[in-house]
């Protein structure tokens, strides 16, 4: 395993972004002090690395870049160490696996992962959107229990597990057969797996035919508007798309492309410099 580190002044943020939605789709981790961020990528081969170093360097000479060898053990289990309970929206709280005593006179809705090498503890705004629009949609009643959904790029399949917890039922895909398996078993910890079902690949794996009452994609902005098209086209009539992976600057071109659909804006949610898009589709 290699490991990439960028030191990146705060104001310089937005520009890194956009280039690492590019070089490093499979995410990034930030460490934040107050005028300057460090982000650290993680790779499994030594050329993916060196070919996103080469390209910082070339894009942005003026970043401090650094590779360095990094056992894989340290990469699966260094997450327990900054893995703390996360609260979203007075309705979720997102634990550890090994927490699972500490909700039991919470009102509360747990959601125990154990996130290995997915993306997906809750920490992320882009999740803690997701979530949070979720929470919103259930407790409007636009969401009724019984709903199906399509959990796009599950990952540690917190969105699934959140979903069904709230007595929706779904299924998740991930392209990643690691992220697959991480999800199987944290919906095992949840006790949701008769209501997940699961997938190994992306919107090609859907049967003809079917459609769903809610959609969640917690990606980039570049896939989602690719896909935007074959997303509203899975969408129930009336039914929702909760999107975010999006950066506020990148907000209004996923927007238009939804819009371009048959996807009405319905609401859009911030948190930090993420966003969170939650549109309708028109009923026919």
């Amino acid at each position: 395993m290699f490991c990439i580190q960028i030191l990146s002044a705060t104001d310089f943020l937005d520009d890194l972004y956009l280039t690492l939605e590019d070089l490093s789709p499979w995410g990034w981790e930030e460490i934040c002090t107050e005028d300057q961020v460090r982000v650290v990528i993680h790779c499994r081969q030594e050329e993916a690395a060196r070919r996103i170093r080469q390209a910082l360097e070339t894009k942005h000479p003026l970043l401090s870049v650094q590779t360095k060898r990094q056992e894989v053990k340290d990469w699966s289990t260094s997450w327990r160490e900054f893995f703390t309970p996360v609260r979203v929206q007075e309705k979720f709280i997102v634990l550890p696996s090994w927490d699972q005593k500490k909700t039991k006179d919470s009102c509360e809705i747990p959601l125990y992962i154990e996130p290995g090498l997915a993306f997906g503890t809750g920490h992320h705004p882009s999740t803690q959107l997701c979530l949070r629009a979720l929470a919103e949609l259930r407790a409007s009643g636009e969401l009724r229990a019984g709903s199906s959904f399509l959990d796009l790029g599950t990952g540690s399949g917190i969105l699934g597990i959140a979903a069904v917890k709230m007595d929706l039922h779904g299924l998740g895909l991930d392209l990643d057969p690691e992220a697959v398996a991480n999800t199987s078993r944290n919906r095992v910890l949840n006790k949701t797996e008769d209501s997940l079902l699961l997938g190994t690949g992306s919107l090609d794996c859907i049967k003809q035919g079917v459609s769903f009452d809610l959609i969640l994609a917690n990606i980039l902005s570049r896939p989602l508007i690719e896909m935007a098209p074959l997303l509203v086209s899975l969408l129930k009539p009336a039914g929702f798309l909760l999107l975010s992976g999006i950066m506020l600057e990148q907000e209004e071109e996923v927007i238009q492309a939804y819009q371009r659909q048959e996807a009405r804006k319905f609401k859009i949610l911030h948190q930090e410099e993420w966003s969170g898009l939650i549109f309708k589709r028109e009923a026919k």
